[in-house]
């Protein structure tokens, strides 16, 4: 029997901003243990259990850099006292400032596998079992104060104003998994790998004494009581899965492979928004005047479809692989993925005013993938190694992300935006290639430990899905309100004062009468594609028997090629059609909740560092 344990501690805090400052600050405790006992010859039980406890508490501080007055939004609602307050203007972004919330989540997760060895088969059975308690220390409230565009701004025509009070709300989300495996030896050019998992996943439920609401677009929503489970949870949620390897030549040099496999969602993203969700967060919507009360409004009421499944997703490939003496590998695959009950956020507008509006965690959700990979790589030959890869691939959804909203009524269904998914790039190439230098003359600590690598990366744009605004009455919806695409006019026009010497074409889009969706489809214009070359060259010195030093100089984006981030999308805007940043920066901000630092992220202006290592 072998016995470990380890404990972490890790606080943390981040400060990003300049107008406006989002300070975050992190803590996390961590202990993990295990043990493993080898029960005789043949089998092994091995036992892995985690306590784990985050907190995370963020406000936004408002600055008077280049002589902006810092966010005071008490004159407009008088009878309101926000911690929290934001002022937004459609297609052109948000300001806060205020109290961003103080989170936690406890997680336990405790695993056990069994294996044994019988003849030509390696068995493995085991169980699985995770809990989370997730909860939100309130109450918050929050104000915003937004116009539908800048010409509403400036024109002095009324805008909109949000309210909400988030309270003080905990809950308790459970999945467990027992699962069963074998890895057979058919045949010595043939092994096959298969299993059965049954996961089980009953639906959270409040720790807080608070009710929740359930219900669909079709009906009003009803309330689920405190230690209610909010949906149905189901018991049979079998996942098979099976793979094969063939060795198609004595040698071992090409290999099929081939495996299919179905996978359910337990972690269920949308059921830790108890703690977002109504009564915990009830949005006031005004009228466009900003001075009457805040119960005056119609509600936005939060809730999850009665009829909630697990999100399932059915994977496949197959791959062959052949190898060229010992030195290259050459790979062909297909790989295809079908996704079916997943989570989509929806809302529905009502007539009443007592509920105007309905919002709905459901299951209606689907997606496909299918792309074609090949791939070759040299390995370490007189000093050379190297790959290429190349992929074509389609990726289509019905909604990319999970925090989504998308508005469903009479004519607009989850089927009418069912495309290109927000992160499909049709073609990508990389390429790298590295080199041991050795010279021939010089003294040997200068003539060897050279080296010398690039890589290349290519590929063709993202889609933009192009939308009236950024809001609907101060309700961030998805997929409202697309544009008319009118025929003959060109989409995209030259432009020399555009970043990339082109624009989307402001003439080409017309908006529809009453709020209805235009003939322009979700995710229908492709973006500006990325291609960037990063170098690097280094020298490894040999300090006596027991260190090196190792001085590398790296160059990303050498040919400073300029990578431009996505056309801003909405109409609204003043700078609709054109880039408004670099690619880097649409990637990630270097925020605690996205990215690496925006000067590392790909598609940047170009960076050259030195790095210097000592390994002793």
């Amino acid at each position: 029997i072998s016995l470990f344990a380890r404990y972490s501690i890790s606080p943390s805090s981040s400060q990003v901003g300049f107008s406006q400052v989002n300070r975050s600050d992190f803590r996390q405790q961590s202990v993990t243990g295990g043990a493993t006992a080898v029960l005789g010859s043949s089998a092994s039980n091995d036992l892995r259990f985690n306590w784990t406890s985050a907190s995370v508490r963020s406000e936004w501080i408002g600055t008077s850099a280049g002589g902006a007055a810092v966010l005071d939004l008490s004159s407009w609602a008088p009878w309101a006292t926000p911690t929290f307050s934001a002022f937004s203007i459609g297609g052109l972004g948000t300001v806060a400032t205020g109290d961003g919330g103080h989170s936690s989540q406890n997680q336990m997760n405790v695993v056990d596998t069994f294996a044994v060895k019988q003849g030509s088969h390696y068995l493995r059975f085991g169980v699985d079992y995770q809990q989370l308690r997730p909860r939100r220390e309130g109450p918050i409230s929050s104000l915003t104060l937004g116009f539908a565009a800048l010409s509403d701004f400036l024109s002095g025509r009324p805008g909109w104003l949000n309210y909400s009070e988030s309270r003080s709300v905990a809950t308790r989300i459970q999945t467990g998994s027992l699962f069963a495996q074998d890895t057979w030896m058919l045949a010595p050019p043939l092994t096959m790998t298969y299993g059965v998992r049954w996961e089980i996943a009953p639906a959270p439920v409040s720790q807080r004494g608070h009710p929740l609401y359930s219900g669909s677009n079709s009906t009003a929503p009803t309330h689920t009581h405190s230690g209610v489970p909010i949906w149905s949870a189901r018991s049979t949620n079998l996942v098979p899965r099976v793979s094969i390897a063939y060795r198609l030549t004595s040698d071992g040099r090409s290999v099929l492979r081939a495996a299919v496999g179905a996978f359910l969602d337990t972690t269920y993203a949308a059921s830790i928004d108890e703690l977002n969700g109504e009564p915990f967060n009830s949005l006031q919507l005004t009228p466009p005047y900003f001075i009457a009360p805040v119960n005056s409004g119609p509600r936005v009421l939060y809730g999850f479809d009665g009829n909630l499944k697990l999100p399932r997703s059915t994977e496949w490939n197959v791959t062959w692989q052949h190898g060229w003496g010992n030195w290259a590998v050459t790979s062909l695959s297909y790989v295809g993925a079908q996704g079916r009950n997943l989570l989509r956020r929806e809302a529905s507008l009502r007539p009443t005013t007592e509920i105007a509006e309905l919002e709905l965690v459901t299951s209606h959700g689907t997606s496909s993938y299918g792309g074609l990979q090949a791939e070759y790589r040299q390995r370490l030959t007189r000093g050379f190694q190297g790959l290429v890869s190349y992929s074509w691939s389609h990726s289509i959804d019905t909604g990319s992300w999970d925090s989504s909203v998308f508005l469903v009524r009479a004519g607009i269904t989850a089927a009418n935006d069912r495309a290109s998914s927000n992160f499909d790039a049709r073609h990508v190439f990389t390429a790298a290639l590295a080199y041991d230098v050795k010279l021939s003359r010089g003294p040997r600590f200068l003539a060897s430990g050279w080296g010398l690598s690039g890589v290349l990366h290519a590929r063709t744009g993202f889609p933009v899905d192009l939308l009236a605004a950024d809001t609907l009455k101060g309700f961030a919806l998805a997929n409202v309100v697309r544009p008319d695409l009118i025929s003959g006019v060109q989409v995209w026009i030259q432009d020399p004062n555009a970043p990339g010497g082109r624009r989307l074409n402001r003439a080409a889009f017309s908006l529809p009468p009453s709020n209805l969706q235009g003939s322009l489809g979700r995710n229908a214009i492709r973006g500006f594609g990325m291609s960037q070359l990063d170098i690097a060259a280094q020298k490894t010195l040999s300090i006596q028997d027991r260190a090196t030093l190792e001085i590398r100089a790296e160059a990303l984006n050498i040919l400073n090629h300029p990578n431009f981030a996505d056309p801003e999308r909405y109409l609204v805007s003043p700078l609709f059609g054109q880039p408004t940043s670099m690619l880097n920066l649409m990637l990630g901000s270097g925020t605690p909740y996205s990215g690496l630092s925006p000067a590392l992220q790909m598609g940047a202006a170009r960076v050259v560092q030195l790095r210097v290592k000592l390994r002793f």
